[in-house]
């Protein structure tokens, strides 16, 4: 298989096959992640004894003409620095922009449980939960909000609209997922997939007011404790340069950097 990576949402995703008349047949492939409104997820891979004959570029091309014939504004992808040293220039040459650095972690969920859940008990004995703060399914918490929610804070392209978010939840993806929820809206979640003994978690957020306190301390103890009764005994996550919450939890645990992508993006129509 060209792409591996994708096997986990390929349910979700678009591929195109650049393929040879002679052997190998399958000299490269594309694919996206089908979102309308802004191309993400894109990964792209052509076969070592084929390289440097145009067939990612003509592959590239194809994504772009498929994203602005739907009338897409952005398309974002990540690269390994490290294990795929020639993504950087070959997407700068193109018309990419950096615009992020993305860390992933992992380590025992054991740790993190147990530190959420007694700093969530302590502040619920000292009152400082609000009366009204509760963490729900995710199929209990109203989609619009989560979706808004995460086209606020989390989706690379900023003006990412609502119903795209809202169309990835519906299909099913993360339904084991956690919402928090207070003063009548939705104010954080958790949203991941459980592959035990692993708990990956592919999007945390809080409203920006709310971090740093009682808010995450709740979520996270109710999200982890939902991971362990699964099967989960390590939790993987991601980090962007900018995320000082979640870096500070990767330092307090001790997590183990299992890998550095770069992120980029490319703005069509232009």
């Amino acid at each position: 298989m060209l792409l591996p990576e994708t096997a986990g949402d390929a349910g979700w995703r678009e591929y195109l096959l650049a393929i040879s008349g002679e052997t190998p047949f399958y000299v490269g492939a594309v694919s996206w992640l089908r979102i309308p409104g802004s191309v993400r997820g894109l990964c792209l891979r052509v076969v070592h004894t084929r390289l440097r004959e145009g067939t990612g570029s003509r592959l590239l091309r194809a994504a772009v003409e498929a994203a602005e014939r739907r009338g897409d504004g952005e398309l974002h992808c990540q690269a390994d620095p490290v294990r795929d040293p020639v993504a950087a220039p070959f997407l700068l040459a193109r018309g990419f922009n950096r615009s992020g650095l993305y860390r992933g972690f992992e380590t025992e969920l054991e740790p993190v449980l147990a530190y959420s859940s007694g700093w969530s008990r302590r502040l619920a004995e000292a009152g400082k939960i609000p009366a009204d703060a509760r963490v729900v399914a995710l199929r209990d918490a109203p989609v619009e909000d989560v979706a808004r929610l995460y086209a606020a804070y989390i989706a690379a392209n900023p003006g990412l609209p609502c119903r795209s978010v809202q169309a990835v939840i519906e299909a099913g993806a993360f339904d084991q997922s956690r919402v928090l929820r207070c003063g009548g809206r939705v104010a954080g979640m958790i949203l991941g997939t459980a592959h035990p003994p692993r708990i990956e978690v592919d999007a945390w957020v809080i409203e920006p007011e709310l971090r740093g306190g009682w808010a995450t301390m709740l979520l996270l103890a109710d999200a982890t404790r939902t991971g362990w009764d699964l099967g989960g005994r390590r939790i993987r996550f991601h980090a962007s340069d900018r995320a000082s919450e979640t870096l500070a939890m990767a330092r307090r645990f001790g997590a183990q950097t299992i890998e550095t992508l770069e992120s980029f993006r490319l703005q069509l129509g232009g």
